[in-house]
C-alpha cells in the first residue's frame, strides 16, 4: 500500500504475481477509510480472498484483478463489502482482534461483548461463510450428537 502526496486521502493497492514477485497484475487507488484502516493495523483475518475483522468481510474480487484494463476499474470492482454479518443485539460489539482463526476447523470465533447491560462475553462460532458448509468431528459411540472444537495458536 503506497500513499501519494497528490490523491489527498488515497492509497494504492498492487497485487503482484507470487510467481515472478515483480510482475504486476492489478493496481487500484483505494479511498475507503474501512480498507485502508484494515491495510495499515493489519487486524484482519485473511483466507481464501476474504479479509474477515470485526463483524465486516471483504471479498478480494481476484477474478477483475486478472482482466485487461484492470487498472482502469474502482475500488468497489475489487473489494465486496459485507457489513453486520452476525446478529447483534442492541449494546452488543465484537471485540478488537475477532475473529480468531481455526485454519483446520474451517471456522472463525468471534468473542462479543455487552458494553451497555455488562453481559457476560458471548462466544459465536461460525464456518467460513464463503464455504458454506459445517465441518464436524466424528460420532463416539457413547455420544448420540456430533460436536464441534475450536483450536488455534
Amino acid at each position: 500500500m503506497y500513499k501519494d502526496p497528490k490523491k489527498r486521502d488515497f492509497r494504492k493497492v498492487v497485487c503482484y504475481d507470487l510467481k515472478g514477485q515483480t510482475k504486476i497484475l492489478s493496481m487500484t487507488w483505494v479511498n475507503d477509510p474501512t480498507i485502508i484502516g484494515r491495510f495499515v493495523t493489519n487486524q484482519f483475518a485473511f483466507v481464501e480472498g476474504h479479509m474477515y475483522f470485526n463483524n465486516k468481510v471483504f471479498k478480494v474480487r481476484y477474478d477483475t484483478m486478472i482482466k485487461e484494463n484492470s487498472d482502469r476499474l474502482e475500488q468497489t470492482d475489487f473489494f465486496n463489502k459485507y457489513e453486520n454479518i452476525l446478529d447483534m443485539k442492541l449494546g452488543e460489539r465484537v471485540m478488537a482482534k475477532m475473529p480468531k482463526l481455526s485454519i483446520a476447523g474451517h471456522k472463525t470465533m468471534y468473542l462479543v461483548s455487552n458494553y451497555l447491560f455488562k453481559l457476560p462475553y458471548k462466544v459465536i462460532l461460525l464456518p467460513y461463510l464463503h464455504e458454506r458448509k459445517l465441518y464436524l468431528n466424528e460420532m463416539k459411540p457413547e455420544n448420540k450428537y456430533f460436536f464441534t472444537s475450536f483450536t488455534f495458536n
